[in-house]
């Protein structure tokens, strides 16, 4: 669970690796548009450390390869019958192998 503290402003978030261990990385707290920009980029960052070569989608990229709207991929979501994804936090995303996978089976 983040914690903040107000008199450096910096956010702790604890993230788990695969190997069970953790790792403490701070985000700097910031009032300007670029803080979620350097929220996601950390949580990508993140992401890839214990990802052990898979790659992650945004749902935009995904939108993109499908063929679909993004709004139709949260609709799929709430449904269940899409791609399978992982929340993080505000963050959707989607494991590559996942969605070719759930490509595939869509086909007659």
């Amino acid at each position: 669970m983040p914690a903040r503290v107000p008199s450096r402003g910096v956010v702790l978030s604890e993230a788990y690796g695969a190997g069970g261990g953790h790792k403490l990385a701070a985000v700097a707290m910031s009032e300007s548009d670029d803080f979620e920009a350097r929220v996601r980029a950390e949580v990508e960052r993140v992401l890839a450390e214990r990802d052990l070569g898979r790659r992650w989608l945004t749902p935009t990229q995904v939108a993109e390869r499908l063929n679909v709207a993004v709004g139709t991929l949260a609709n799929w979501r709430v449904a269940g019958i899409g791609p399978a994804s992982v929340k993080m936090g505000r963050l959707v995303r989607y494991e590559e192998g996942a969605v070719e996978a759930w490509a595939d089976a869509q086909r007659r």
